[in-house]
């Protein structure tokens, strides 16, 4: 189950700890993404060093960034999360902030629906009313 996270709390954290709650963060984001997509295949943590030491050489921290968009889009079915001018944008210091906004408001929504869904019945159960 992902949780909720509170943004400005994070935004708060990355300020006072100089931008490693925001690593730790983005480690999450990409496991939450990971899980309610139920793909075994993705690793949060490569994610992670592709935007720490990858970002030396620029082409992984792009492709994380590409990356970690696409998986939030997999994993809440957002079909409005095209990969477009909004993603080009993230690249912007600023408008940065939004962009992280934007992927946390997505899996804190698609997490709350998980929550609201009625849970399937198990296979091989019968229902508990009496059949008198």
């Amino acid at each position: 189950m992902t949780r909720k996270r509170n943004l400005w709390l994070w935004y708060l954290l990355s300020i006072v700890t100089l931008g490693i709650a925001a690593l730790l963060w983005y480690y999450m984001i990409n496991k939450d993404a990971k899980r309610l997509a139920s793909n075994k295949s993705w690793s949060p943590a490569l994610s992670v060093v592709a935007v720490t030491i990858g970002s030396i050489f620029l082409i992984p921290l792009f492709v994380s960034v590409w990356r970690t968009w696409s998986r939030v889009r997999h994993a809440t079915d957002a079909g409005g999360m095209s990969a477009g001018i909004q993603f080009c944008l993230c690249f912007i210091p600023i408008v940065s902030l939004a962009y992280f906004g934007y992927l946390q408001s997505k899996l804190n929504w698609a997490s709350d629906a998980r929550l609201a869904a009625p849970l399937p019945a198990a296979r091989g159960w019968k229902s508990s009313s009496p059949t008198r």
